[in-house]
């Protein structure tokens, strides 16, 4: 019986397939894991920037969908914030 769970990226989530997922629609070929964690990380340390969920099949062990919401600070429109929205399904 599939379980689904929406939760926020994590680490371990290289070896659940979120990047393999992500090779669905676009290249990420040469992506390894240490290179996952890099990027994971950095993009943790920028808090009010970068928010990535996920939905892992719980009875698999495997991200089955993710979205991204990215919050850009712009000059324009009185140093205004832009939103951008990506969905991996």
């Amino acid at each position: 019986m599939e379980e689904l769970k929406l939760r926020y990226l994590e680490e371990g989530d290289y070896d659940k397939g979120y990047v393999a997922l992500l090779g669905q629609l676009t290249s990420v070929e040469n992506v390894g894991k240490a290179d996952f964690l890099v990027r994971f990380r950095e993009m943790k340390n920028m808090p009010d920037t970068y928010y990535t969920v996920v939905l892992e099949d719980t009875a698999k062990g495997k991200i089955v969908g993710a979205a991204s919401l990215i919050v850009e600070k712009k000059f324009a429109r009185g140093c205004g914030k832009v939103r951008n929205i990506s969905r991996h399904l």
